[in-house]
């Protein structure tokens, strides 16, 4: 593979974890300390980044390097919110009588979102 042809492959991995993580170029940009023009010579795919922007953007992505350098493809599943991402350890570990009352509550806000008022 030409250098060309890495550089936008490694470009599309980083845009494709950006929509998986819900992250506009800013999002990211604030998630890494860095700035949005950064960002987005990244997305271009202009050029690869140093080793340390690399390793603060799969820090921000949560992501590992072998997985935005191709070495590693990550399996496809569906992109999950943040914020879901942080509870699912918790629910996890949830006994039966948790995850019933979490559905509980869950369905709950479901019905009272769906009822008119």
């Amino acid at each position: 593979m030409s250098s060309d042809k890495f550089v936008q492959a490694f470009a599309r991995r980083v845009r494709a974890r950006m929509s998986a993580s819900g992250y506009t170029q800013q999002t990211l940009a604030d998630q890494m300390g860095t700035s949005r023009a950064t960002v987005n010579t990244l997305c271009g795919g202009n050029w690869l980044p140093s080793l340390d922007t690399l390793l603060r953007l799969c820090q921000a992505l949560e992501t590992s390097p072998d997985v935005l350098l191709g070495m590693n493809p990550a399996p496809v599943r569906a992109a999950l919110p943040p914020w879901v991402e942080k509870i699912l350890p918790q629910l996890a570990a949830l006994d039966e009588a948790g995850r019933k009352a979490v559905k509980g509550l869950l369905d709950a806000v479901a019905s009272a979102r769906s009822t008119p008022k």
